[in-house]
């Protein structure tokens, strides 16, 4: 979904008040939003650092009185419960202007939650954190559930995700198709902007002209190191996303990672849905303190060096050299490589 359809949406704009930020909070239909979540944070004329907070109203209005200064617009997200978990979902900020400004003058926002679309059109489209819409992971591997690097030749992946109840804000989630052909690059395994909701997850493999059901498993992330049951069907949750959600960086929720049997030729489809999880690999090479080259930004190719910190089955939490101790990350050992390669 595209940004244009605002304009729409949103009425005009109102005019900023002096010494005052306001603004208004709305759906995409441009219904009020109550209780978003608001922080201002700058510089008052007298050099103090200042954080304040606001929230907005049952008719989606917020205003906060500022001292004299420099302030921006930090965050502004909306606390909603869904299946059971808290989440803190980011606002689009509508003009994408959150510099700062003389709190003088005045400064008024308007902005929109959205379960789909660019969280900035600043944001490259093959950046997995460009979208509010969540994102799916596939791993390819093999019946034997070693890696498969590839799809057979001329083979199409279908994945059909039927949801399994309404999106995070309450609006019908509709089923949705993608599909994938072969492809060697790791980058091209990844289907973002999911709208947000929880999906059960369904596969085939067009091959031959044979079509062939798969098996499949998930997991939530890599904050969860346990996969789903191998079954012919699984389920598709974004986990709420750890930290701080500022404005036009990223959206509320973690990836979803499926894993996808592909089989060989002359192999049987599908296991049986009472087939065991596959289980993380406990005996890998790597261990804590060891200096590695690190796959980061995986739909980019981007290798990082840095250093393991601490590991738990399947799962490596690395410190990046280049980085503070916010972009520390757990990945698995398919992100990992020696740093003299």
């Amino acid at each position: 979904m595209g940004l244009a359809f605002l304009t729409g949406a949103l009425c005009a704009q109102e005019a900023p008040r002096p010494n005052y930020i306001t603004g208004r909070t709305v759906k995409s239909d441009g219904s009020p939003l109550a209780g978003v979540k608001l922080r201002v944070f700058g510089t008052t004329d007298a050099g103090q650092r200042s954080s304040l907070n606001a929230r907005s109203t049952a008719n989606g209005a917020f205003s906060l009185r500022l001292p004299s200064g420099n302030f921006s617009l930090r965050e502004a997200v909306w606390p909603v419960m869904h299946e059971g978990r808290s989440y803190a979902l980011p606002l689009y900020l509508e003009g994408e202007d959150n510099d700062d400004f003389d709190s003088t003058e005045g400064w008024a926002a308007r902005l929109v939650l959205l379960m789909e679309g660019k969280v900035s059109a600043r944001k490259s489209d093959a950046d997995e954190s460009a979208w509010f819409g969540g994102t799916i992971e596939i791993e390819l591997i093999n019946s034997d559930r070693t890696s498969a690097n590839a799809l057979p030749e001329n083979a199409t992946l279908t994945l059909m995700l039927t949801p399994r109840g309404t999106r995070f804000d309450g609006t019908p989630a509709v089923p949705l198709t993608y599909s994938r052909g072969r492809s060697w690059r790791r980058a091209d395994r990844f289907i973002v902007n999911v709208p947000l909701a929880s999906y059960e997850a369904e596969a085939t493999l067009a091959d031959g002209g044979r079509q062939t059901r798969l098996t499949l498993a998930s997991r939530e992330g890599v904050s969860s190191a346990q996969y789903t049951a191998l079954g012919r069907s699984a389920p598709i949750r974004f986990a709420p996303k750890s930290g701080e959600v500022t404005l036009l960086t990223t959206s509320g929720v973690e990836k979803c990672v499926l894993q996808v049997v592909v089989p060989t030729r002359g192999q049987p489809a599908a296991a049986p849905a009472s087939t065991p999880a596959p289980v993380p690999d406990e005996s890998s090479e790597w261990q804590v303190g060891d200096h590695l080259d690190v796959l980061r930004t995986p739909r980019l190719d981007q290798w990082h060096a840095g250093r393991i910190i601490r590991a738990k089955p399947g799962l490596y939490l690395i410190k990046f050299d280049a980085f503070g101790e916010e972009h520390n990350e757990w990945v698995d050992a398919s992100r990992l490589r020696r740093l003299d390669r």
